[in-house]
């Protein structure tokens, strides 16, 4: 993930879940750790995965989420996804 002005943050590795066609993969864990992580892209510019399917090469997708924030703060009246701070 990569913050403002290009500050790039320290790589996590996690395992997601593939789905049974593989051609999905799922954040791990269960509603509050994915509510957790959509809270932490709403705080960066970009997203960047990796992902390995067994058997193949790596391939890397870079996602720009600024723009994350501003459509949950349209629903927050439902979700209450944003944190007051």
């Amino acid at each position: 993930m990569s913050g403002k002005a290009g500050e790039v943050q320290k790589p996590i590795k996690k395992i997601w879940n593939g789905s049974t066609n593989n051609t999905q993969t799922f954040y791990p864990g269960g509603s509050e750790a994915v509510i957790k992580f959509i809270q932490k892209l709403m705080t960066v510019g970009k997203f960047t995965a990796q992902i390995m399917p067994y058997g193949q090469g790596k391939t890397i997708a870079v996602f720009d989420v600024r723009g994350l924030k501003t459509i949950v703060e349209q629903h927050d009246d439902i979700l209450n996804w944003i944190e007051e701070k």
